[in-house]
This record gives structure tokens, C-alpha cells and sequence, in this order.
């Protein structure tokens, strides 16, 4: 087997466990393994295709509540992959913008809230060859939510 082929067989496996999972942990480390794979340019659109953005969205709804290193790592994945052009307005679709708002409003541990900023900057930065832009300034308290990121008391935040 192929390196490529391992790599295409990881993401398909890991994507059903991290949306399925009950357990944290698991869910953590799935999204872990996303969040690497996202950060290589040729990953990202099968990610995209294996359904992982949807996936990585529905992780920051289900672990919202004092589950700091799956969100972190989900919040990453979607921040890598908003700098693709087709992957951003994939997250935009799936409701990603909502969610990372959500999370740079409420969420204060420090990882998850540099890792919102740096997904909702990089949908912003969409702007000229899609709609992402317009789905952060459209989005009820995106930019509030950013400007409030500014004032962080973490360093890595602003």
C-alpha cells in the first residue's frame, strides 16, 4: 500500500469516528489527526470530499462545553482548511462561521480562541474570490467577536 493510499484510508477512518464518538478522548485525537492532515495543500480537499469540514463543525456543537482540546483541535483543522478556496466555502455552508464565532465569544481558553481568530480571519481573507467574506460580516457578532479577540489577555490571541 501506498503512502498516499494509508493517508486516503486514515481519513476516511477517522472522519465516522470523530462524528460518531461518545468518547472525548477519541473525539480529540480524531480531530488531532485532522488538524495534521490539514495542514498539507493536498489533504485538504479530500478531507473536504470524506466530509471532515462537516464533521469538524459538528465537533464545536456536540464538545462545546469544557471540552478544550477537542475544540481546539477542531477550531485548527477548520482554520487550515479555510485558507483553501474551496474548503472555505465549504465551512461557510456548514455552518462553520456560527460555530467559530461561537467559540472566539465564549470559549477563554487560549488555544481555542487563536485558533477561532485565525479560522475567521482566513474566511475573511475569501473575500475577493468568494462569498466567505461576506458570511463573516454577515454572521450576528463576527466582528464584534474579533475586535473583542484584540483586547485578549493572551498574547497568541491578539
Amino acid at each position: 500500500m501506498t503512502c498516499e493510499l494509508l493517508m486516503q484510508d486514515t481519513k476516511s477512518l477517522a472522519i465516522p469516528y470523530t462524528q460518531l464518538s461518545v468518547n472525548r478522548l477519541v473525539a480529540e485525537e480524531a480531530a488531532g489527526g485532522l488538524w495534521n492532515l490539514s495542514v498539507g495543500e493536498e489533504h485538504k480537499g479530500a478531507i473536504a470530499e470524506a466530509g471532515g469540514i462537516k464533521v469538524l463543525v459538528d465537533l464545536i456543537y456536540k464538545w462545546r462545553a469544557g471540552n478544550d482540546g477537542v475544540l481546539e483541535r477542531a477550531a485548527g483543522a477548520l482554520a487550515n482548511l479555510a485558507a483553501d478556496d474551496s474548503c472555505s466555502m465549504e465551512i461557510a455552508v456548514a455552518g462553520g462561521v456560527h460555530a467559530l464565532v461561537m467559540l472566539a465569544r465564549s470559549c477563554k481558553f487560549e488555544g481555542v480562541q487563536e485558533q477561532a481568530a485565525r479560522a475567521l480571519a482566513n474566511l475573511a481573507a475569501h473575500g475577493d474570490n468568494n462569498n466567505d467574506n461576506a458570511a463573516v460580516r454577515r454572521e450576528a457578532g463576527a466582528l464584534e467577536a474579533l475586535v473583542q479577540l484584540t483586547f485578549s489577555q493572551h498574547e497568541g490571541v491578539r
